[in-house]
């Protein structure tokens, strides 16, 4: 059973938690908390009841290089490279960057997660922990953690805002006032297509009454990408008769 010594040197206390490897040899590993050094004892603990014995090494990987290598194996559509570039840079490489991914808490991830939700919105603050937890669950899968710290951890919850749609004579009355535009409100407002997908929309998909939406185009930087939908499916949709007008 891995155990917790503390050392109190000329810096302060650490902690050091100390377990034996199959093979017999003592291994430890120093942490600057009791809270941090109670995550690794119970780190230790769930790689012995597998039978496995961790290896400190493999986890000391800094996150901005373990990140670096995920996302250069990952499929991104150009917008989703580029919110996780930003949410990266802003987010979560000023906090763990330069952490080693073997290094970083539970703990600390709360309260990451609580300074940011303070400052930036819920769907911001719950995008830039998905990532950390993906990267992270990354490594757990590739054998370098034993678990995801960021899995779980309490957060702030996006209230659906109230949303009462417009009546065909409403929306009618505002395509008929807006000029050149009312053939995209109309279209907008009955067919239900996203923005993406509406700009995007090729002449050849509308045949016979009906439209194929089987792409969308993405604007990242000034420059547009035609990607698949959002949801990586075609669809056929009707027309009605006051968008074919």
């Amino acid at each position: 059973m891995p155990s917790i010594y503390p050392y109190r040197g000329p810096r302060g206390t650490t902690y050091r938690v100390v377990w034996r490897a199959q093979d017999g040899a003592q291994r430890s590993r120093s942490f600057k908390s009791r809270v941090e050094a109670r995550e690794w004892r119970a780190t230790v603990e769930r790689f012995e009841a597998a039978g496995q014995t961790p290896d400190p090494t493999r986890g000391d990987i800094r996150l901005e290089v373990w990140a670096g290598q995920v996302i250069a194996t990952l499929h991104l559509k150009p917008k989703t490279a580029e919110t996780y570039a930003s949410l990266l840079r802003s987010r979560i490489l000023p906090t763990f960057g330069g952490q080693p991914i073997g290094a970083i808490s539970r703990q600390q991830v709360r309260h990451w997660v609580a300074e940011m939700a303070a400052e930036v919105s819920p769907k911001r603050t719950r995008n830039a922990h998905g990532l950390l937890s993906r990267l992270l669950n990354e490594a757990v899968l590739d054998g370098r953690l034993a678990v995801n710290v960021a899995s779980g951890v309490p957060l702030p919850r996006q209230m659906p805002a109230e949303v009462r749609p417009w009546t065909v004579e409403e929306l009618m009355a505002v395509a008929g006032a807006s000029g050149r535009y009312e053939p995209l409100i109309v279209w907008l407002g009955l067919m239900g297509t996203r923005w993406a997908e509406t700009v995007g929309l090729e002449w050849s998909k509308v045949r016979d009454g009906a439209v194929l939406i089987d792409s969308s185009l993405s604007e990242v930087n000034g420059k547009f990408h035609r990607v698949s939908t959002k949801t990586f499916a075609s669809r056929r949709l009707p027309m009605p008769a006051e968008v074919e007008r």
